[in-house]
């Protein structure tokens, strides 16, 4: 029921810093990107972020994945927690007030109406050609100069989607050999994790030698599944949290210890890309995503460019998520009953950071500027 009321913002929008800032308007109003929205119903806007921070998810202290999670894409298929979030803790009526900054600097007042998840993604859609309305859109290769490609790997996530992804990058990275392209730019900034398999399948065909998946330590709170939940409890994979095998009782921190699972051995695909590889990340890159970041750092299979991800190098939440739909209101509880724990001594509480940090300023976005990219453009030109 919250994800379908007509109570969200009729535009999308990016946090920079503690500013608010349009970048697809689907509202009657025609805003421009770059436009700020200075307060919503007279309450500043920093104090909505501050408000609303306290309920977004993350691994351990990467507070820019939380902020990123408040953000709105406008996407029929992903569920933003400001949508969630913003109607929960403060009402919205049939007209909702803005105080916006147009790009020119003029300050004015605008009224807006209340939308749904559906009914703004169909107007997003209409509006802009580049809006990303089927989660198909989130993949996409281009030759962007003589010898470079640009990748789009939007999401791991294929559930709705209809594709066969070895046929997928086996046809995509075919074209690119075809095309001659010596560098690569793999965009990853709105990848926000989900299968393993295609995170790997796409590792496969960037790696220049065989390597290791890397192991973790599983975790669990949990040594036996409550019987009256079963019938309301799902999750993928075979439900193996009803009755935990542990390697031991308990470890020092009051964790239970689930069977390790050995690491193998992953090897180059057939048509693997052989030249100089630039990724381009950011807050929003948790889960798999988070982890490819990870094994590009660790292993140096490419630049990093961009912003800290998400996820956490302690440890994340993701290794099985439960979802608990309760039975009388509807509700669906999600929350982890598996963590992956680094084997590592040492890391920092945070995310994987870039090798070369370029933030998104508002100028940017008023202008159609993406700094990350052309700073990737630019190591290219200047490479021997």
């Amino acid at each position: 029921v919250i994800h379908n009321q007509k109570d969200k913002l009729p535009f999308t929008f990016r946090w920079i810093g503690k500013k608010m800032v349009v970048n697809l308007d689907g509202s009657e109003e025609n805003m421009k990107k770059g436009t700020e929205i200075l307060k919503i119903n007279d309450i500043p806007v920093s104090e909505i972020q501050s408000r609303l921070m306290p309920y977004a998810k993350a691994d351990g202290a990467t507070d820019k994945s939380r902020i990123r999670q408040l953000e709105v894409e406008g996407y029929p298929y992903r569920y933003n927690a400001f949508d969630v979030f913003y109607p929960l803790v403060y009402q919205v009526e049939d007209v909702i007030q803005l105080d916006i900054k147009i790009p020119t600097g003029k300050e004015r007042r605008v009224s807006v109406s209340p939308t749904t998840r559906e009914e703004r993604a169909v107007s997003l859609r209409d509006k802009f050609s580049d809006f990303a309305f089927i989660k198909e859109d989130l993949w996409s290769y281009e030759k962007v100069g003589s010898k470079v490609g640009l990748l789009k790997a939007g999401t791991f996530d294929d559930q709705g989607m209809d594709r066969d992804w070895r046929n997928y990058f086996s046809t995509t990275f075919k074209q690119i050999k075809t095309d001659g392209i010596e560098h690569l730019i793999v965009d990853l900034r709105e990848n926000q994790g989900g299968f393993d398999e295609i995170g790997l399948g796409l590792l496969q065909h960037l790696l220049q030698k065989s390597g290791t998946v890397e192991d973790f330590i599983s975790k669990s709170r949990y040594k036996d599944f409550p019987d009256i939940l079963k019938p309301h409890a799902k999750s993928w994979g075979n439900p193996w949290y009803y009755t935990l095998d542990v390697l031991a009782e308990k470890d020092k921190d009051g964790y239970y210890l689930l069977p390790e699972e050995k690491g193998g051995r992953i090897k180059p695909a057939k048509n693997a890309f052989k030249g100089q590889v630039y990724f381009l990340i950011g807050p929003a890159n948790v889960s798999m995503a988070y982890y490819l970041a990870r094994a590009i750092k660790k292993y140096q299979l490419g630049t990093l460019i961009g912003e800290e991800t998400g996820g956490n190098q302690l440890g994340i939440n993701g290794g099985q998520i439960l979802f608990l739909r309760l039975p009388y209101s509807q509700i669906e509880i999600d929350f982890p009953v598996e963590g992956s724990f680094s084997k590592e001594e040492g890391l920092s509480n945070s995310g994987i950071f870039p090798d070369h940090q370029i933030s998104v300023t508002v100028h940017d976005i008023k202008v159609g500027k993406d700094p990350q990219l052309e700073k990737a453009l630019l190591l290219i030109q200047e490479r021997p």
